[in-house]
């Protein structure tokens, strides 16, 4: 969440929000920053994530941006919904992170989820034009120690199209999503590369991949969950 200062200054904060009123229609944010950024932009969060687990503990995880360059990917948990810890790394090139990041900007377009005991983070490894060429998942008990990297059981890809040729121009963010459930399943879906066009392809913990429509049209703008019925689900765009 991006927030404006009293003093025209922008500070990527990440805050934290819950409704259990049944409906949905009733919110409470919390006035605490789960993650600050400073005042004077030089450091910032960005592209955050949140998952329960089964124990109903909270995970958010986020990227750390210091002096205008990524450095990471951390998350802060909560056993109570309410307090949560500080920053820990998933694996970065900062200095606190003992799992070095991978790719130009280590820890750039991660996500977290949350199964039934376990926190999963997925960190792509992004090439010089800052699209994805291999994933690898990271998981903890805590959500503060993590082990990793672990295969998704897919190595390396050929980076996605990041837009259309010609005019005008279509950009498709080429970008991960993720779905965790209390069972312990959890899905990440993606965009490969498939021939001239970009094709959306599932990954799951017991399935393995998956083409959903391995198709001579483009598909883009993916998103994916888990139920607790051993299904799969995915939504595309093409």
């Amino acid at each position: 969440m991006q927030r404006q200062g009293p003093s025209n200054e922008r500070r990527f904060n990440v805050y934290y929000g819950w409704s259990n009123d049944g409906s949905g229609s009733s919110w409470t944010i919390s006035s605490s920053v789960i993650l600050a950024g400073s005042s004077d932009g030089s450091l910032k969060w960005d592209y955050p994530s949140i998952g329960v687990d089964g124990n109903w503990r909270v995970i958010i995880g986020a990227v750390k941006i210091t002096g205008g360059a990524t450095v990471g990917y951390f998350t802060a948990v909560s056993t109570d919904g309410m307090d949560f810890s500080g920053a820990s790394c998933v694996a970065g090139s900062d200095p606190t992170c003992s799992l070095p990041g991978p790719g130009s900007a280590p820890g750039a377009q991660s996500r977290v989820i949350a199964t039934d005991s376990v926190f999963h983070a997925f960190v792509p490894t992004l090439d010089s034009n800052n699209l994805p060429t291999l994933i690898q998942r990271y998981q903890s008990s805590d959500g503060v120690n993590w082990t990793g990297p672990l295969t998704i059981g897919m190595g390396s890809f050929a980076e996605p199209l990041n837009d259309t040729p010609g005019s005008p121009v279509l950009y498709y963010a080429p970008q991960l999503v993720a779905s965790g459930y209390t069972s312990g399943r959890w899905s990440i879906a993606f965009q490969v590369k498939n021939g001239n066009l970009n094709n959306v392809v599932v990954f799951t913990s017991d399935w393995g991949c998956v083409f959903p429509n391995a198709a001579t049209d483009d598909e883009f703008l993916v998103g994916t969950s888990v139920s607790g019925d051993n299904a799969y689900w995915v939504a595309y765009l093409a």
